[in-house]
């Protein structure tokens, strides 16, 4: 299953359970099309690009849930 399907399957998910998760899409793609489609999903906060920059993700986890 690739992110895409997980985000397809993700949405079947009950509304209340949606509501209290956040994604964080990882990937190496250099396409175009699949960056503007993860970052344009209402579900995704953001895509970070492999090779995961650590400090990044705690950033974003950080403003997430204002820790």
């Amino acid at each position: 299953m690739d992110g895409f399907e997980f985000l397809e399957r993700y949405n079947t998910f009950p509304q209340e359970f949606k509501q209290k998760s956040h994604i964080i899409m990882l990937s190496s793609t250099d396409d175009l099309r699949d960056i503007v489609r993860a970052e344009s999903d209402r579900n995704v906060v953001r895509l970070l690009k492999k090779p995961l920059q650590i400090e990044e993700l705690k950033k974003l986890v950080t403003k997430i849930y204002r820790l």
